[in-house]
């Protein structure tokens, strides 16, 4: 053989050991990548299924029909998202549940007719409902996390004192019954309750604050004992005006008698005359006591509201003297007629012109302006008697309503009272508003029967 022959064959071998080492590399490769891929699937499919379960999905499964360790990892991963699930599901019923029941919570504490306020430890404010009836405090919004001071401003030192107190002793409770406030310029009553909180190991954790708008029973309190006292004082009354009506007769048949056989010349004829103009007046007294104390009977008829006012604007005008006063009329087109006793309301009327006519000084341009509106809404006919008088001061219109009280010379305080009862006896109201120096305004709010 010669040297080509076997340089040829060396290579040809070199080749050929080559190509089955290269074959054999690959296979080898092969293998390995077949091996990591065995081992790295499951791993990805682990990886996957964690970030499936980080994500809320529980509905990935992994094969368990692997064996080995990675199997048993398998169906101890399926076990333990089987029970995230079921607890999952527990969370979110009791979250449900627990949303109902604040919910609950915050319906029955916001029916409540009381409005309440909690507090924590630190006097910060946690909870805050007014209730089915809305407070007329200004509050300040948001609520969490201030303190009362800067939600309710207008709120008292003794407000806040009691709470202080509580806060201080880690406990306690108290209250102020019919507080009065100034709101706006108008007056409202509260009743505070203040109470601490604890909870199961009777530690402080804050404060309960009940609020109630009592306004109305404060009036409703009022009202009762001012119709008490008038009931007494009517009785007394009556007694005293029968008791007064008879000598008062007696006085002036016998000052008339005297005055009759005696010459006008004589120094007592104007004396008499005196003694009878006086009697006549306290005649007038003692009637206006007699109808304060037994009202007349009601008797209602049909009235219309313009023709009965114009009348009255008529006898206004006839009484004006020498005083430069002007009478305005206003009255709502859709004026229905009222069932109203037209004697005992006349009365009311003129009571009301009078006073208005003596609350406008002499040197003043005068206006009295009379208007009414009618509320189909509450079927009311409303009357308002409006002045630029003198007015009245803020201690005089608590009173005006009540017998005896009066702010003229001469006047018996019995005008306006037998007015407001007239009023209410029809189902009415009569109220004023009054300013120092501007005036005042008188509103009359009747049925339209």
């Amino acid at each position: 053989m010669s040297y080509k022959h076997i340089d040829y064959f060396l290579n040809r071998m070199l080749i050929q050991l080559m190509l089955i080492g290269l074959i054999l590399l690959i296979n080898i490769f092969l293998l390995i990548y077949l091996l990591i891929q065995k081992l790295t699937s499951p791993l990805e499919g682990l990886i996957l299924g964690t970030q499936s379960l980080a994500d809320g999905n529980f509905e990935y499964n992994f094969d368990t029909e692997q064996e080995g360790e990675l199997g048993h990892l398998a169906r101890s991963f399926n076990e333990m998202k089987f029970k995230l699930n079921q607890a999952n599901k527990e969370l979110v019923k009791s979250n449900k549940e627990l949303m109902n029941l604040n919910e609950y919570t915050k319906n029955i504490i916001d029916s409540m007719k009381s409005s309440l306020i909690a507090l924590n430890k630190s006097g910060k404010i946690m909870l805050f409902s007014e209730g089915r009836k809305n407070l007329p405090l200004k509050i300040s919004y948001p609520l969490e996390g201030m303190n009362l001071r800067e939600v309710f401003p207008q709120l008292p030192f003794n407000v806040t004192a009691k709470v202080n107190d509580i806060m201080k002793n880690r406990g306690g409770y108290s209250e102020l019954k019919n507080f009065a406030l100034d709101i706006d310029g108008k007056e409202f009553f509260f009743d505070f309750f203040f109470s601490s909180i604890n909870d199961k190991d009777e530690n402080f954790i804050g404060i309960l604050i009940i609020l109630d708008d009592v306004t109305e029973k404060v009036f409703l309190e009022e009202r009762l004992s001012q119709s008490q006292k008038l009931a007494a004082l009517g009785e007394f009354s009556a007694a005293i005006a029968h008791e007064i009506r008879n000598p008062l007769g007696i006085i002036k048949v016998s000052a008339s008698s005297v005055k009759e056989n005696i010459d006008r010349s004589d120094s007592s004829y104007k004396l008499l005359d005196f003694i009878i103009g006086e009697t006549d007046r306290l005649a007038k007294v003692v009637e206006k006591l007699l109808n304060f104390a037994r009202p007349k009977k009601i008797e209602k008829e049909f009235t219309d509201l313009k023709d009965m006012i114009r009348s009255f604007i008529k006898y206004g005008m006839q009484n004006l003297k020498e005083k430069n006063i002007e009478f305005q009329e206003e009255f709502g087109d859709d004026l229905p007629k009222v069932m109203i006793d037209r004697t005992q309301f006349s009365e009311v009327m003129i009571n009301m012109i009078d006073n208005a006519i003596d609350s406008i000084p002499e040197d003043k341009k005068g206006i009295i302006k009379i208007s009414t509106k009618f509320f189909p809404k509450n079927n009311k006919v409303q009357i308002r008697i409006k002045d630029n008088g003198i007015g009245m001061k803020e201690n005089d219109k608590i009173h005006i309503f009540e017998p005896f009280f009066t702010t003229k010379d001469l006047g018996t305080g019995l005008g306006l009272t037998i007015s407001h009862k007239v009023v209410e006896n029809h189902n009415g109201s009569i109220t004023v508003e009054t300013e120092m120096n501007k005036g005042s305004e008188f509103i009359i709010l009747i049925p339209a029967e």
